[in-house]
Parts: structure tokens; C-alpha cells; sequence
């Protein structure tokens, strides 16, 4: 859903100048369709990871993909031929290899933009960071230019829809808990046993998302990075618990807490480190441990804008037409 996120709320500012056509899997159409109602929406495969209880199971996830991996030169040539009936003037892609390699067959620029290969920039060398970097240069996929969206060391900051920023704040007495019903079942009785039942859980459709994150006193969270984000340009402290063997996650839980607005934890540890973010919550934000790191901590949709707006006034021939992957 971050990914989704981010592309609604470009497309949403970008739609005033130029046609937006939106490449995504069918099960964000939904999603994207209501925030940019405007848009042309096309279905697109994805590579997904298969998880056990959150833990990411490598092995099987390899077994659950290959039929996509051997199919992958067949699926670029059916994308580019898609791209050619379109005729977009450039695509930005959001972490997704099938695209940009359907558009170099067609020498249409592409603008890589995206969080999860913010790991590149890590100097960590464990088997998962190794796995995550591998994997991350597979599924940017052919791109002329690459900006890396992120809190932390990124080329951009969050991008995060007006919708959210631009909502009245308040600390009201509740929290946002966002997370998958495994996690969230364990989470909300710590959160009961701690005298906390004022919680409001999501994804849930018949609730109002935004409203409830721009009022409540801090977010229950896993560790993806666009929600952090939000949580962070609202001013709302934020507890995280990164998905095992998922090593963004991880950095992300890291930076987070390096950054002042909230801290993390794996489920094992759950019940000390919940219990002291609900007591020290109104301490948060804290001062940044910064040293090598660069933090921005505002929305920075329209610089990303203007940045996508240079990318096709500089690579692209026609001016005309856009697509978002």
C-alpha cells in the first residue's frame, strides 16, 4: 500500500498537466482509483514475498515467483507493446522491473522513484542486507534516473497525499493501530493489559483513515516506510515492529528511532517496549541522533513534483502523456 500511496499522491498533483496513465496490480486498483479518479488504470504481475507468522520465507518465495521470473522477457515484450498504444512521453516507476525494461524497448525515459532501494545506501554486509541489495537492483529494473524517497539519507523526503497534510491536528486520547491481523491480535491485548482500549484499527474501508491519523496520539505500526512517514510529518510518535527477515523494514525501525519520533521493537520484546513508548509518549519528538544521517521530516511531494517535471521536460520528445508504474 506505500507504494500505491505514493503514486496517488503524485499522480494526483501531476494530473493537472499532464494525462495520467497508472500501471499497477489490479488489487490497488481500488485504492488508486478513488484517489485519482481521473486516471487510466492497467493491471501489471508483481513479485510478492510469501511470509509465515510476518517472517519472510525466501525459499518458497523464490518457488512462488519463478513462474514469473521465466516468463519475464515474454511479460516486458506484452508490457511494451502496451507502452507503445499508450505513447507516454516518460515513465516514473515506483519499484517495479517489468516497465522499465517494456520501456527501454521503446527508448521511453524512465524515472525511477522509490523508498525500498534506500538499502543501497546501508553499509551493512549481513546475509539480509546482501539479499535485500540483490533484490533491489533486480526489481528497480531499467531506469535512466533513480531518486530514492526517504526520511533518512534520501534524494527526496516523504511524499505524503494533501489529503493528510492538509487535515487539522490534535493529540486526542487514542491510538492508530495499522498492522496484519497476526501482529495486530498480540499487539491490542498488551495495549487492553495496559488499560489502553481507545484504539482505532485499520486497514479498515468503513473507517476514516486520515482523519483518525491526523487526531490520534501516536501510531502502532510495522515498519513500512511510507506509513512511518506520514505519522512523522503529522508530528505523531510512532511504534513499529519491522516484519522478520525483512531487512528495509529493519533499517527503517532503526532510522525511526535514531530520528526522534518513535521507537521499535520485535514481538518477543513486545510487552517491555510497548509498555515504556505508552509511558514516555508525550516526550516524543526526541532530538534527532543524526551523525552520518540526514533526516527530513516535512512533506516533499511538490519538490518530487518538480523533480519529475525537469525529468520529462529534459528526456522526453513529445511533452505529452505520463505514466506512473
Amino acid at each position: 500500500m506505500g507504494h500505491a500511496a505514493r503514486v496517488a499522491a503524485l499522480a494526483s498533483e501531476l494530473s493537472a498537466r499532464y494525462r495520467i496513465v497508472i500501471l499497477a496490480p489490479r488489487n490497488r486498483h481500488p485504492f488508486l482509483r478513488s484517489h485519482v479518479p481521473g486516471a487510466t488504470l492497467h493491471d501489471i504481475p508483481y513479485f510478492a514475498f510469501v511470509k509465515k507468522n510476518e517472517r519472510v520465507e525466501y525459499v518458497r518465495t523464490l518457488i512462488h515467483n519463478l513462474d514469473k521470473l521465466l516468463r519475464f522477457h515474454i511479460t516486458v515484450r506484452r508490457m511494451s507493446r502496451l507502452l507503445e498504444r499508450l505513447g507516454p512521453a516518460a515513465c516514473i516507476s515506483d519499484y517495479d522491473p517489468f516497465v522499465g525494461f517494456a520501456a527501454r524497448r521503446l527508448r521511453i525515459p524512465v524515472l525511477q522513484l522509490n523508498h525500498p532501494s534506500i538499502v543501497l545506501r546501508s553499509a551493512s554486509l549481513s546475509f539480509q542486507a546482501i539479499t535485500a541489495k540483490l533484490l533491489s537492483w533486480f526489481l528497480m529494473g531499467y531506469h535512466d534516473k533513480r531518486v530514492l524517497c526517504s526520511f533518512y539519507n534520501g534524494d527526496v523526503g516523504p511524499i505524503v497525499r494533501r489529503s493528510l497534510t492538509q487535515q487539522s491536528t490534535g493529540r486526542e486520547e487514542f491510538f492508530v493501530v495499522y498492522l496484519k491481523p497476526s501482529y495486530r491480535r498480540v499487539v491490542t491485548r498488551k495495549l487492553r493489559e495496559l488499560g489502553i482500549t481507545n484504539v482505532e484499527i485499520f486497514p479498515d474501508q468503513k473507517k476514516d483513515f486520515v482523519s483518525a491519523m491526523a487526531r490520534c496520539k501516536g501510531v502502532i505500526s510495522s515498519a513500512g516506510h511510507q506509513l512511518m512517514s506520514e505519522a512523522i510529518v503529522l508530528g505523531k510518535p510512532a511504534f513499529v515492529i519491522p516484519q522478520r527477515q525483512q531487512f528495509e523494514q529493519y533499517l527503517n525501525a532503526r532510522m525511526l528511532e535514531r530520528s526522534g519520533y518513535g521507537t521499535w521493537t520485535q514481538l518477543r520484546n513486545l510487552d517491555e517496549s510497548l509498555s515504556r513508548f505508552i509511558s514516555e509518549i508525550d516526550f516524543y519528538p526526541r532530538f534527532p541522533q543524526a551523525g552520518q544521517v540526514h533526516f527530513s521530516f516535512r512533506n516533499e511531494l511538490d519538490r518530487a513534483v518538480s523533480i519529475i517535471d525537469d525529468f520529462v521536460a529534459r528526456r522526453s520528445h513529445t511533452g505529452v502523456g505520463h505514466v506512473a508504474a
